[in-house]
């Protein structure tokens, strides 16, 4: 499968079976739970996983739908890294883009991925 390696970070083992289930019904690939060997400390479980740009889309979509919390992407390296947080309002997914421009999307429902898609491709 052609896909991109994303990284989603996670707080508790509701999240992860929920983001586990979302990923399996958009066909993703390579799942897994990894270790953070990154230089700033990651609290939560971080699972990397392969999956194509509109699963991406979507996952975090539903994410921010179901848990009523927000999600960051952050595309600026190499590694797609999406973040289940309390610290963006319910609803909202803060997309950092490959070239630092940042994109805000409030109330995300799935009218909003091809949107959601642009910023992500960018």
């Amino acid at each position: 499968m052609n896909g991109l390696d994303v990284e989603f970070v996670v707080t508790d083992n509701d999240e992860l079976a929920l983001l586990n289930r979302i990923l399996e019904e958009e066909q993703a690939s390579d799942v897994e739970q990894v270790s953070d060997s990154g230089f700033v400390e990651i609290v939560g479980i971080i699972v990397a996983a392969v999956v194509a740009l509109t699963g991406l889309a979507n996952v975090v979509v539903k994410l921010a739908r179901l848990r009523k919390s927000g999600v960051i992407v952050d595309a600026r390296g190499s590694v797609i890294r999406t973040t289940v947080t309390g610290d963006l309002p319910s609803g909202t997914v803060l997309v950092l883009a490959r070239e630092g421009t940042q994109h805000e999307f409030h109330d995300v429902s799935n009218l909003e991925v091809p949107q959601l898609l642009d910023a992500l491709a960018s």
